[in-house]
């Protein structure tokens, strides 16, 4: 997501929230890599392995969490270093639950983007 911000040119942060439309975060949340997930992630997403949640990730983070993805995503082009927001993600098997994501302090590195999710249910 970082790559595709740095493409933006000179928004204000209102204009870049309008240039935000759930057709570009649908864009943006297919451009995402899971790098790793442990094995309590792997439960609670209902999943066997990482290669299947990313296979599988546009189903895990729906338009309902497209406000948590817009405001993560003007922190990143703010060069905030940290930004944490619960959302509404559901899992492989269709439950739906709350996940707590956050982008942890890491000044200085510019990719991959690192993101930290902690799924929990409700």
């Amino acid at each position: 997501m970082k790559a595709y911000l740095d493409e933006i040119e000179n928004l204000d942060f209102d204009a870049l929230r309008a240039h935000l439309t759930p057709r570009v975060l649908l864009e943006c949340t297919g451009r995402v890599h899971i790098l790793d997930a442990n094995a309590a992630t792997m439960e609670l997403f209902e999943c066997s392995d990482r290669a299947s949640l990313s296979a599988e990730w546009l189903r895990v983070f729906r338009r309902e969490a497209y406000p948590a993805l817009r405001e993560g995503m003007v922190a990143l082009y703010r060069g905030e270093t940290r930004f944490s927001h619960e959302t509404v993600a559901y899992y492989l098997k269709g439950t739906r639950g709350t996940s707590f994501s956050t982008l942890p302090s890491f000044q200085g590195r510019t990719a991959p983007t690192p993101a930290l999710l902690y799924p929990f249910s409700m």
